[in-house]
């Protein structure tokens, strides 16, 4: 695990690199995180009582990250589900590592039997450049891909190893502060023609908190149809994929992706998903199609009620007009950055994988 004194190399690192750290989330997670300020431990959200995703973990105190955008595997058309954690994946600067006092980079999950942070997490700054697959020079996007499964297995010499996940312990009350957010990538979801960014720009317009909010691209075009499918199956609740496939509305592209889920062993996961996503971002969405707060039971009329937000959202993260200094590629300067134009580096990112 990597103490504050060696946060100053990880985050050149990273920097050299041009790699971003990855936190996804529910469509109620991000509104809390709005209403708190920052992005919040579970043990920094269960504080402040508002409705959040109860994903079961040991590491209440910490905030669960990755270094790469998971979501983009679904989008690339592979078999697996889109990210278990949500359809909104908040890109963060490296410079978010100045708000911890520790940092896990884990070479499996937390969830994995018989996890323990500091067993699992490297030690040596040196040996990060090894979660890579390739050299720093490699250039962006390159520089930025993760290892995962044998490879980093055979990269590390562990039969443990199986995935990167990195666990922050926030030094301010438990959060992160929104400034360190790049640009936040929104999965096409939507219920009724009512788009997921749609909602949520609306919530940051309504507390007050200026993001870069963009649109996932799906790279596998075909990923939109199969996106529009899931929702669809999955709006009025959680279901089994046995059950999903079986389905006589189910389309045949919807089948053969299931089919290829259960093939790559893949298929238990489904269940993690699907409960997250209608629990945390469904039933939400359809709550503000309905445009009546009648519609809702009580904690979801609490996750729109705009008295909730508390005074710290308010002064997070200003609009990029209050700033001054400009760069000579033209982007606004930001005093978190570290002399890295991260604007640009979420420009190229939109440019190899997303729209712009």
């Amino acid at each position: 695990m990597f103490d504050e004194s060696q946060m100053p190399d990880v985050i050149r690192v990273l920097e050299r690199r041009e790699a971003s750290l990855w936190h996804a989330c529910q469509l109620i997670d991000l509104a809390a995180y709005l209403r708190m300020g920052g992005i919040g431990s579970r043990a920094a959200l269960e504080r402040t009582g508002l409705p959040f995703t109860s994903m079961q973990t040991d590491a209440i105190d910490r905030v669960f990250c990755s270094l790469d955008d998971i979501g983009h595997g679904f989008a690339a058309g592979w078999a697996m589900t889109p990210n278990v954690s949500g359809p909104i994946a908040l890109q963060l600067a490296p410079s978010v590592l100045t708000e911890v006092t520790d940092a896990g980079f884990c070479l499996r999950s937390a969830a994995a039997p018989g996890f323990d942070v500091a067993r699992d997490s490297l030690s040596d700054v040196d040996l990060l450049d090894e979660l890579f697959w390739y050299e720093a020079d490699a250039g962006f996007p390159r520089s930025t891909w993760i290892r995962f499964d044998d490879h980093l297995r055979e990269a590390f010499g562990s039969r443990d190893a199986s995935a990167v996940e990195v666990l922050l312990s926030p030094r301010r009350s438990g959060m992160l502060d929104l400034r360190h957010v790049v640009a936040v990538w929104v999965d096409p979801v939507e219920i009724d023609d009512r788009q997921l960014i749609d909602v949520v720009s609306g919530l940051c317009d309504e507390l007050g908190v200026a993001l870069r909010i963009r649109h996932r691209t799906m790279v596998e075009p075909s990923r939109l149809d199969l996106w529009h499918d899931i929702v669809r199956l999955l709006e009025d609740g959680e279901k089994p994929l046995i059950q999903v496939m079986n389905r006589a509305d189910a389309s045949p592209a919807f089948r053969e992706w299931a089919a290829e889920m259960q093939a790559s062993g893949r298929s238990w996961i489904w269940e993690r998903f699907a409960r997250y996503l209608h629990q945390g971002t469904l039933r939400y969405l359809v709550v503000s199609c309905a445009k009546s707060e009648r519609a809702a039971p009580d904690e979801d009329r609490g996750f729109w009620s705009k008295s909730r937000r508390t005074q710290s959202a308010t002064a997070t993260a200003a609009p990029a007009s209050s700033v001054q200094t400009v760069r000579g590629c033209g982007h606004l300067a930001q005093p978190w950055d570290g002399g890295t134009c991260y604007a640009c580096i979420g420009r190229s990112r939109s440019a190899w994988r997303y729209d712009g």
